[in-house]
């Protein structure tokens, strides 16, 4: 089989173009855009404690799952980093570390499992807020 994507994409410079507002390196790492499922959203909502599950969507996801390596990795699309500089939620995905910047930043995108159109989350990622 041929890899997903070219060898010269690595998870850090996923991370820096996703933190340089470089859009266009992501969308082609990565293999699906995702959303949190309305049961793992429910459950998040009413404070069961469960591992949180993503689905594909055709459009207009909040995060992008990139395989590297034959792992894959959750990133946030752009408007949703952005996002975590107004609120941080728990939603299971990523953990907060405050730091003097400007803007929210990537530092570890969360590792995921699973395969076709559901996805958990394995270990929680790392965003540097404001």
């Amino acid at each position: 089989p041929e890899p997903l994507a070219p060898a010269a994409v690595s998870k850090a410079g996923l991370i820096s173009a996703l933190n340089s507002r470089d859009r266009q390196q992501l969308r082609e790492a990565s293999t699906s855009e995702l959303n949190i499922t309305s049961d793992s959203e429910n459950a998040i909502a009413t404070g069961r404690s469960i591992t949180t599950e993503l689905e594909v969507v055709p459009g207009g996801g909040s995060y992008w799952l990139v395989m590297l390596q034959g792992k894959a990795w959750l990133f946030p699309t752009e408007r949703t980093l952005n996002g975590f500089a107004v609120a941080q939620p728990a939603k299971g995905l990523f953990n907060y570390q405050q730091q003097t910047i400007a803007k929210p930043q990537l530092i570890e995108p969360a590792a995921l499992e699973g395969s076709g159109d559901r996805w958990s989350v394995k270990s929680m990622g790392l965003i540097g807020t404001p």
